[in-house]
């Protein structure tokens, strides 16, 4: 089923521009370098691989808000500066960002129903920072509601940082290797029937609750029972459903 939808679905992939530490000062960024304040604005400042990103997220940007209006835009796009500030001078994580501001953007200008979706998170567990992050959206709120996750570096030290208390590089490693899941979300929101990342069948009833078909039981709401966790991965796919 997932091949199917994947088949009839066009998504926006995320640009990967890779990333080469150790080149000159850079002399394109969107911005002032003479200007640049902060962690993550002198580390783009002194890449020029960085900084050639930054000016495509700028770009793709620019575009986003032509077409839309900055209303549209500009919410996320705060949120993105703020988790790249975030990254301090990491250049692996402001490399992860950038891309994600990139995709998002795209995933905007092609589907404008559906790309606010993009960049935000949904969850794979119960544990707290147990999430993925969205790549692409499409036919949000309809019969054939599809998600693209991946899980990122900024994902792995989330799960550090609220569930271990511990952002250490060690940490994001482990848990980079050890989550491996299944990154695609698909739904029919006209009957509420939908799989989560393990791929089970579920349905979300009328009354909001999850109905497994796999096991022919209504879940009872609690962490244990997976339901908060499939509840919130059917409203990504089905907002407001």
């Amino acid at each position: 089923m997932t091949s199917h939808w994947r088949s009839m679905t066009s998504l926006v992939s995320v640009i990967a521009i890779p990333l080469l530490f150790g080149v000159g000062p850079a002399n394109g960024a969107s911005f002032s370098c003479k200007r640049a304040s902060t962690p993550d604005e002198r580390a783009i400042c002194a890449n020029e691989t960085l900084s050639q990103q930054d000016t495509q997220v700028d770009r793709t940007y620019r575009l986003a808000v032509g077409k839309l209006g900055k209303s549209i835009v500009a919410d996320a796009a705060r949120g993105f500066l703020n988790e790249r500030r975030k990254c301090g001078a990491d250049q692996s994580c402001i490399s992860d960002v950038q891309n994600r501001m990139i995709g998002y953007y795209n995933d905007l200008l092609a589907n404008p129903g559906t790309g606010s979706a993009v960049g935000s998170v949904v969850p794979y567990g119960s544990r707290a920072g147990m999430e993925t992050t969205v790549i692409s959206a499409d036919g949000l709120g309809t019969a054939k509601a599809i998600i693209e996750t991946e899980h990122t570096r900024e994902n792995a030290k989330a799960f550090c940082r609220e569930y271990v208390l511990t952002a250490s590089e060690k940490c994001i490693r482990e848990t980079l290797r050890d989550v491996q899941l299944e990154g695609t979300l698909i739904a029919d929101c006209t009957s509420g029937e939908f799989s989560s990342f393990g791929g089970e069948a579920l349905t979300r009833r009328r009354d909001g609750t999850i109905f497994n078909r796999d096991t022919n039981e209504v879940l009872d709401g609690s962490m244990a029972s997976g339901e908060p966790v499939y509840s919130a991965q059917y409203e990504k796919l089905c907002p407001g459903g």
